[in-house]
């Protein structure tokens, strides 16, 4: 550092020092309120559980199919080859039955449905509604966490930036004193080491800045990928969190979207656990269809031009699976692993709830008792920064134990204003939570 000790080093640090600190004329000012619309506006959580609550809704339609009859056309050509033609050996394909070789069409229409399932349709149709109110948990969930972190982004963002406030002017208090000492040494009743401690409390703050500069442009790139809208730390003023909020005594957990959506999820294992047991059970079907057959043993345009055969059928088919190499009991036995899974999940992610409120409500209660300390605090360093200019004498050495003070003064202001940014941002979290879980 013996280059801050050369004569001519010292106007060309303060030159570049000063020049560092200069502030843009205009800069955009944002509220939290502004940045976190835009980020619950553009989240991609949101917009993807958006989607899969559509995709909820066709899927519940989808499943009310099995109420309707299903309705069905075939069309088929083939050429059938017997090697038993003249010995009145039946020879045919899937549909047409003959006994010597030619060609074959078919047109059938045929109709089922399905009369009686013990419940499975009804269950499964449920459960697709379940998957729509899931989706909309996770749009809730997805919400509170894009405010939290908003949250946690524009509070690092504001304390930053108060920081590098404070850090400007320190640096030009220091520099003040930087130049009085010159002033001081050049008379005589400085030494040459204060100087240059004056000099390295300098370089000091101007690292301190450029680090605070790049922590604060790295908080704006964080935001963007929330909000979707590009910040220059040269350009942006982030303004303080309006008044706190008037937070509730309680919340039940049970509420939560997260507690919600395991239970939903149970829901769902128990209704396909019944279906599974129900799929044991006979389902009864109605089947009809109606044929129309065209045959020549020559040509194939003729075939196709008969269809003259026709017939015409009408079923009550009883289908009763009774045995499915054990997969059903198999099933069945993974279903209740899944369940008590889920259930496990749920009673772990309760646990994680209430330690997660419990910190944030000892928290905004710690920093609420202390909250008047901080305001007099406050007004106590407004009472010394002016009595300190009050009192300020004219002499040059005064003149930097005043600088000095002020610096102190400034440091001690710039902890309460982190404070209150703390408990600001507590009292937010909080107050999300109780929305959240409305």
């Amino acid at each position: 550092m013996s280059f801050l000790f050369h004569p001519r080093a010292f106007p060309a640090l303060s030159l570049v020092l000063c020049f560092f600190c200069v502030q843009p004329l205009f800069a955009e000012n944002l509220s939290f309120e502004m940045v976190l619309s835009e980020a619950l506006q553009n989240s991609f959580d949101s917009k993807i559980f958006r989607e899969d609550i559509q995709a909820g809704h066709a899927y519940v339609r989808e499943t009310q199919a099995d109420y309707y009859p299903q309705l069905s056309v075939r069309f088929g050509n083939d050429f059938i080859y017997s090697f038993t033609e003249g010995d009145d050996v039946v020879a045919g394909g899937d549909v047409v039955i003959a006994d010597e070789s030619s060609y074959r069409h078919s047109l059938i229409t045929s109709l089922s449905y399905n009369l009686f399932d013990f419940g499975v349709r009804k269950l499964n149709v449920e459960n697709a509604r379940r998957q729509v109110s899931i989706a909309r948990l996770q749009e809730r969930q997805a919400f509170r966490e894009a405010r939290k972190e908003v949250l946690l982004r524009y509070s690092s963002g504001l304390k930053l930036q108060k920081q590098i406030e404070t850090a400007q002017t320190i640096f030009a208090r220091q520099n003040t004193i930087f130049r009085l000492a010159k002033q001081l040494h050049q008379a005589g009743t400085l030494g040459r080491e204060q100087i240059g401690t004056a000099a390295l409390n300098l370089a000091e703050t101007l690292n301190q800045l450029d680090e605070l500069k790049i922590n604060f442009q790295d908080v704006l790139t964080r935001l963007t990928f929330y909000t979707q809208m590009s910040y220059s730390a040269a350009e942006v003023k982030f303004s303080d969190f309006s008044t706190l909020p008037q937070l509730e005594s309680s919340v039940d957990l049970n509420r939560s979207p997260e507690v919600q959506i395991y239970q939903q999820q149970i829901e769902n294992k128990k209704a396909e656990l019944s279906m599974v047991k129900r799929a044991g059970l006979p389902k009864l079907l109605l089947y009809g269809s109606h044929r129309m057959y065209g045959s020549d043993t020559d040509d194939f345009g003729r075939s196709l031009s008969d269809l003259s055969a026709r017939d015409a059928t009408a079923s009550l088919i009883l289908d009763w699976p009774l045995f499915s190499g054990f997969a059903d009991s198999a099933k069945q036995a993974r279903l209740n692993h899944e369940i008590n899974s889920l259930r496990y999940q749920k009673e772990k992610k309760l646990a994680e709830l209430q330690q997660e409120i419990s910190s944030i409500t000892s928290t905004y209660k710690a920093y609420g008792s202390g909250a008047k300390n901080h305001l007099e605090q406050l007004t106590q360093i407004a009472a010394e920064q002016n009595d300190a200019v009050r009192l300020a004498a004219q002499q040059l050495t005064d003149q930097i134990n005043f600088q000095r003070k002020l610096i102190e003064l400034s440091r001690q202001q710039l902890d309460v204003e982190l404070w209150r940014v703390d408990y600001a941002t507590v009292a937010l979290s909080l107050d999300f939570i109780h929305k959240a879980w409305q």
